[in-house]
């Protein structure tokens, strides 16, 4: 049976990664850069000389046609695992945003939010909300349209990366020149991400495994101390994604200050053996999403 290409696209500081599935296995990547004024923290400021951009990299790698699945950055995103009452359908939404402005001061009427009704039962239900700047979605658009692309579905970083883990409760790092990402999933839900810009990201590799290390432990005791009977013990297993964990001695060292084991995530689909899977994890993530 004929299998249309799957282009993954993540939008990532000042540049965008691609990836290129084909058959069902990866045939072609390659990361974009840009101008820090055409887009900046994974949100493009100029869509005409990003887009006209895009396009030239489509072209170098035969990639026209065929689906397109894109990531949309975490920072500035919102989510949230909720426990609400049995309530009606049509009052979720509102349900919602009344219970994630009390949780936050970013303003809910620039943001578009989705969610996923995880458990129903006679007693209440669990939903797993997200919520987007409203702006990052349209400008990347208006960017994949320049280019020639409709996107068939678009996703949030922390939802791409948690695909990439098969046990139901994990540890994820994101970990790149100009953010940093802590995920912690439970049932395969992130119920608790992290996002900050890594302003020490072009320093010397110890201030940013001191950084890293910092934002993981204040991130599991934030968990922890909400959920005692399911804390995290030091030393849990870490998945390292992001272009900083290509060098090994990077990895080595944060196994080592971590005290637990540290992996990088090993891609489901065919590929060659040249792929940096912890660089284009999020393209692995978005392939593995359902479109």
């Amino acid at each position: 049976m004929f299998e249309r290409d799957l282009m993954t696209l993540d939008f990532e500081g000042s540049g965008i990664r691609f990836l290129l599935v084909r058959g069902g296995r990866v045939v072609r990547w390659e990361a974009l850069s840009v101008l820090p004024g055409q887009m900046s923290q994974g949100v493009v400021h100029d869509p005409a000389s990003v887009g006209g951009a895009l396009r030239e990299l489509l072209d170098r790698n035969d990639a026209h046609k065929g689906r397109v699945v894109t990531s949309v950055t975490g920072l500035r995103a919102i989510s949230r695992l909720m426990t609400l009452p049995p309530i009606k359908e049509r009052l979720l939404e509102d349900t919602l945003r009344h219970k994630i402005r009390q949780d936050t001061s970013l303003p809910l009427d620039d943001m578009d939010l989705s969610w996923h009704v995880v458990r129903r039962a006679a007693d209440g239900l669990e939903v797993y909300a997200l919520a987007v700047p409203r702006e990052a979605i349209d400008r990347q658009v208006e960017t994949l349209a320049v280019a020639g692309l409709r996107p068939n579905a678009m996703d949030v970083k922390p939802l791409a990366l948690a695909r990439l883990v098969e046990a139901p409760s994990a540890i994820v790092l994101n970990v790149e020149d100009h953010s940093l990402s802590v995920l912690i999933l439970r049932r395969w839900m992130p119920v608790v991400v992290r996002t900050v810009p890594f302003g020490v990201g072009r320093a010397a590799p110890e201030a940013r495994l001191d950084f890293l290390l910092q934002e993981l432990a204040r991130t599991t005791k934030f968990y922890s101390e909400g959920h005692r009977d399911d804390a995290i013990e030091p030393g849990a297993p870490l998945l390292a994604t992001g272009e900083l964990f290509e060098h090994t001695d990077f990895l080595e060292a944060l196994a080592n200050r971590h005290g637990g084991p540290v992996q990088v995530p090993i891609p489901a689909l065919p590929h060659p053996d040249d792929l940096p899977a912890a660089t284009y994890s999020v393209n692995l993530g978005l392939a593995a999403k359902k479109v």
